[in-house]
């Protein structure tokens, strides 16, 4: 994790006109157009259109709290933590994680804590949103639900925040929370296939090695990606089976491990943690499906029949 905090986030941006110059050097302003600039770097953060409304990092952060408050019962703002911030050195777009330790629950015994993930961005590549996740308290390695909890809509126009309404469903946030204890225990219950587990990590995480380019540079960079990922994987995996069994939880919190923290080397892996989350928590539900109602084909399930 970076070592971002909520005060880098809190700059109060700066707009500034947007011009281009013609080849025989005349400047002519782009109508329409507004550049955002972070007054603490000098630095251009996008460029957006003048009738995008911004809601700015500190106001995404009062309204997550408020939400937190709704869905946990929480009374006062001491109750609530700061657990993580996810943003690249520009600061174009954040995910701020927000726990409340009094909302902590057992897997086993590994404790459990749930937490809100608020999404803002100043360059469009997010909607303003908040989405229910969970981590494992000892490793903080976390996962996003995909099903909603939390309804919320914004749409960056003139106006939007004079009709910010929220729709909080407790009755959903406790039935997520009970289904991933069960779905667990089906994955702590179920014999890991080792020979396939690296390729259904692969699958769960929409990672793909392109090693049949014709390209001969792409062709090895792709071979020394794939065995480097396959090295790391491999090695965090046998930490886990060391600790909780050669079973799918072992694997599980693999895939949760490298979601969260990425792979060595890796090139801005803050651009991929909540992606790789979600789909942590797609896999959780769909995997342990799999395992309760069929005796799973894994040549099928993992398309080698078609290779």
């Amino acid at each position: 994790m970076n070592s971002i905090t909520l005060q880098d986030l809190s700059f109060q941006l700066v707009k500034r006109p947007v011009y281009t110059f013609l080849e025989n050097g005349t400047k002519i302003l782009i109508p329409g157009k507004t550049a955002l600039i972070n007054p603490e770097t000098g630095l251009p953060i996008s460029v957006v259109s003048k009738s995008y409304e911004i809601i700015t990092n500190s106001e995404a952060l009062y309204y997550g709290k408020t939400c937190m408050k709704t869905l946990f019962d929480i009374k006062n703002d001491s109750d609530i933590e700061l657990f993580n911030i996810i943003s690249p050195v520009r600061l174009s777009f954040c995910h701020i994680d927000l726990i409340s330790r009094q909302n902590r629950f057992d897997v086993f015994e590994d404790e459990y804590l749930p937490f809100i993930r608020i999404t803002n961005s100043y360059n469009t590549s997010f909607k303003l949103s908040f989405k229910i996740g969970v981590c494992r308290s000892i490793c903080k390695n976390g996962m996003i639900f995909d099903e909603e909890a939390i309804w919320f809509k914004y749409d960056h126009v003139k106006g939007a925040k004079r009709k910010i309404n929220f729709e909080v469903k407790k009755d959903e946030f406790t039935k997520f929370i009970n289904d991933f204890k069960s779905d667990v225990q089906i994955l702590k219950e179920s014999d890991l296939k080792y020979v396939y587990s690296f390729l259904i990590f692969c699958k769960a995480l929409g990672l793909k090695f392109v090693i049949n380019n014709s390209d001969p540079i792409k062709k090895n960079k792709s071979k020394e990606k794939l065995l480097t990922y396959q090295k790391i994987f491999h090695a965090v995996l046998s930490k886990y089976i060391k600790e909780l069994g050669d079973n799918y939880y072992s694997l599980y919190n693999t895939i949760t491990e490298l979601s969260t923290f990425g792979f060595v080397g890796e090139p801005f892996p803050v651009l991929s943690i909540n992606s790789r989350q979600k789909r942590a928590g797609y896999w959780v539900k769909s995997f342990s499906s799999l395992l309760s109602n069929v005796n799973i084909d894994y040549d099928e399930y993992l398309n080698l029949s078609k290779n």
